[in-house]
């Protein structure tokens, strides 16, 4: 039990991370694009 705790708690660590990543390739994206036009 305690190896699926830690497991799951790395799977949130990386989930989050992730979010963290996808946030912030959106705001640059959008940022690109406004400087564009």
């Amino acid at each position: 039990m305690k190896i699926l705790k830690k497991y799951s708690q790395l799977m949130l660590c990386l989930f989050s991370l992730q979010l963290v990543v996808n946030g912030t390739l959106l705001e640059s994206n959008l940022i690109l694009m406004i400087k564009r036009h």
